[in-house]
């Protein structure tokens, strides 16, 4: 059995080989529907559902269960990962590439990249509505006490003199 590794932190799953009947099949075919959650974003349920990191956790998953080889050694069940690093300056002989087609695209693909392009920025607003969000909580939690610790409340506006 094989998978190929675009050398980014998760298994494609654009190809897949194996003989047949092979285990990791059943398990992969199982898990379908425990793994078809439905989360906001529309990349991360793809890739959690039926994407490269529900083949990913699969993967992780089966090698987990299985014993160690030298226990036993005539049943081999172990999978293999095949490299197919598209990334800039890797080996151009690589028997397999891929190309980003259009089927994934979604408004939460811009959005990721927008902040991967400009991850500095991203983390400079991150942080500066979370210094204020905090500032404007820590102002009213301030006057809530200062209000109920003097003893005394305002009056209304209805009240005449």
């Amino acid at each position: 059995m094989w998978v190929t590794d675009p050398g980014r932190g998760a298994l494609s799953n654009n190809i897949l080989a194996s003989s047949p009947h092979h285990p990791f099949w059943t398990r992969i075919t199982q898990s379908l529907i425990p793994w078809d959650y439905n989360w906001f974003f529309p990349y991360v349920t793809i890739s959690y559902a039926s994407g490269q990191w529900f083949v990913s956790g699969i993967w992780q998953e089966y090698h987990s269960l299985l014993p160690p080889v030298s226990k036993n050694p005539e049943i081999e069940h172990r999978q293999y990962r095949l490299m197919m690093d598209d990334r800039d300056g890797a080996d151009l002989s690589t028997y397999f590439t891929q190309e980003r087609g259009g089927t994934w695209i979604n408004w939460d693909n811009y959005l990721f990249l927008v902040i991967g392009d400009h991850l500095f920025l991203f983390f400079m607003i991150l942080t500066a509505g979370l210094a204020s969000t905090t500032w404007c909580c820590l102002r009213v939690q301030r006057r809530l006490r200062n209000s109920k610790a003097s003893g005394y409340s305002r009056l209304g506006s209805t009240m005449r003199v």
